[in-house]
């Protein structure tokens, strides 16, 4: 079988809060989720490739996420959008691009960059009242290979660097006025801590920095005050690779099966914060874990690579596994995704057809 790279390569960001070895800002493994953000999807009936249009089976593409309405890829040079339901892909965008590709709301944000395809032009947002192009004063430009948010209001929260810093800031862009500014009680530049940003989640953005001691860790912020609460501490220990979040906690794995298959537990820690870690699932049985895991209010859904497939359990210690997805026939040849994107009724993911093109599959959770 072949594993799908380019775009579709995922970097682990495995964030150790005991001595954390966050990604500094890039490369980390982010997600969003939010209610208000997939409200109105359609399950889908049985497992279809929902792409009714062919694209070139030379470009490599990946970058996939979903607001419940429509599912929104990147390809080297391009965006593109196709129904959640199913239908023809519209190109939304064509040029040099980053690999930050958010979506939630009917909002999608991505970064061109100029055309030595490594320095990030800009930040572009559509929206129900167009194109947006977002003005940056100069000397600022969105952190490349960082994070794009996008929360259910249509707001869009990111990284920039700052010509007289070397550590980047927390950005927000507001649909409201279309400006974009620094955004309150996120990160920690001027300690020269980098930030992760991860997910928008129930009206709280979580983020990470690499401060040593008591004040690193993982923190929640809330949107509407810029308060931040920290949820962990750089003192924590058995909380590695972040899975996501529910209404209740955050969640992140003991170890990962990166290499091999092996039996994993995930640990959780209230989202409130000052409580202690507590295991909130172990696998009875072996999955080679390499690809980021994946969070909703029913629980866990994590790739095995062993068997191709695509797996959710309940977050309880000794739930058993089912089933969610099968990405590849057994003992077929093809593409297995690095990553899936999910909304509140659907599974997606990127593979192959026989000629190489791609194709955007989906299956109900």
């Amino acid at each position: 079988m072949a594993r799908l790279t380019g775009l579709a390569t995922v970097a682990v960001c495995s964030l150790s809060l005991g001595g954390l070895s966050a990604c500094d800002g890039s490369g980390g493994q982010t997600g969003q989720l939010d209610g208000a953000s997939v409200s109105g999807c359609r399950p889908i009936q049985g497992t279809k490739n929902i792409l009714q249009s062919s694209l070139s089976a030379a470009d490599a593409y990946g970058e996939l996420v979903s607001d419940g309405q429509s599912v929104y890829f990147a390809g080297t040079r391009s965006v593109y959008r196709v129904p959640a339901s199913g239908g023809v892909s519209q190109v939304l965008y064509s040029g040099p691009l980053g690999v930050q590709l958010a979506a939630a709301a009917g909002t999608v944000a991505w970064v061109p960059f100029a055309p030595d395809n490594v320095t990030p032009a800009g930040l572009t947002v559509e929206n129900a009242a167009g194109v947006h192009a977002v003005a940056f004063p100069d000397g600022v430009l969105p952190a490349a290979g960082s994070a794009i948010l996008v929360g259910g209001d249509g707001s869009v929260y990111f990284e920039v660097d700052v010509s007289t810093d070397s550590r980047s800031h927390t950005w927000t862009w507001s649909p409201a006025t279309g400006v974009a500014g620094e955004m309150p009680g996120v990160g920690m530049p001027a300690t020269g801590a980098g930030t992760n940003l991860y997910w928008v989640d129930r009206g709280e953005i979580f983020w990470s920095n690499n401060v040593a001691g008591p004040a690193g860790g993982m923190y929640a912020t809330e949107l509407s005050t810029g308060v931040p609460q920290q949820i962990t501490d750089d003192s924590t220990t058995d909380f590695g690779g972040l899975a996501g979040v529910d209404a209740k906690n955050l969640y992140g794995f003991a170890s990962s099966c990166v290499n091999s298959p092996c039996p994993f537990t995930v640990y959780g820690a209230s989202r409130a914060g000052g409580g202690t870690p507590f295991v909130a699932y172990q696998s009875a049985t072996a999955y080679w874990t390499a690809s980021p895991a994946q969070v909703d209010d029913t629980g866990l859904y994590w790739v095995d690579w062993t068997n191709d497939a695509i797996y959710h359990a309940a977050m309880t210690p000794g739930a058993p596994a089912e089933l969610a997805a099968q990405l590849l026939a057994p003992g077929a040849e093809g593409t297995v995704p690095a990553t899936f994107a999910m909304d509140a009724c659907n599974l997606y993911w990127l593979t192959t057809d026989a000629t190489g093109a791609p194709a955007v599959m989906a299956t109900a959770k």
